[in-house]
């Protein structure tokens, strides 16, 4: 299916214990996975990269997952199976999400390989977590607005009761 698979290594340059991988994907996209001597260097640790210059963009429009979309994801702690189809040897215990659930959520973060197995790309995941923080610091803004509003009220309010004079009480006849 479609989606960004890895087709082969562009350029590799090697020097000393560093290495940069400019790798190129079916979609023609470019990225580049770049990894430092973090003990000579501990300021440069492994990074993983994608071009996103605006000079190299044509910007079709803003991506709308937000809020919604991550309020349906749900991270969990697992293992994969020993005798996994895809042969993942890999015992340790890792935080993630389920595919198929994210798929639902957020589509464009799912493909799913030549064998059906599903894929989970966190880009799309991170861009609708970026917008869902958007979304929250504007409902934040908007409490503050109107908790200034009704302290404002209240006030007044408080300062109106102070003001009026104490009503007499009518002696019982």
């Amino acid at each position: 299916m479609g989606g960004p698979h890895l087709n082969y290594f562009a350029a590799t340059i090697v020097a000393g214990a560093a290495a940069a991988c400019v790798f190129t994907c079916r979609s023609g996209a470019q990225g580049f996975l770049q990894l430092e001597d973090a003990a000579r260097e501990p300021e440069r640790r492994p990074r993983w990269g994608t071009y996103s210059d605006i000079r190299l963009k044509t910007v079709s429009g803003g991506f709308g997952g937000g809020l919604a979309q991550v309020m349906q994801l749900r991270p969990i702690r697992y293992r994969y199976k020993p005798d996994n189809a895809m042969g993942i040897r890999d015992g340790e215990e890792r935080v993630g999400v389920v595919a198929q659930e994210v798929r639902r959520a957020i589509p464009e973060a799912v493909t799913e390989n030549s064998k059906g197995y599903l894929i989970v790309n966190n880009d799309p995941v991170i861009w609708s977590m970026v917008n869902a923080i958007q979304e929250q610091q504007k409902e934040i803004e908007a409490q503050r607005k109107l908790i200034r509003e009704q302290s404002r009220a209240m006030k007044s309010l408080t300062a109106e009761v102070r003001e009026t004079p104490k009503a007499t009480t009518c002696p019982t006849i």
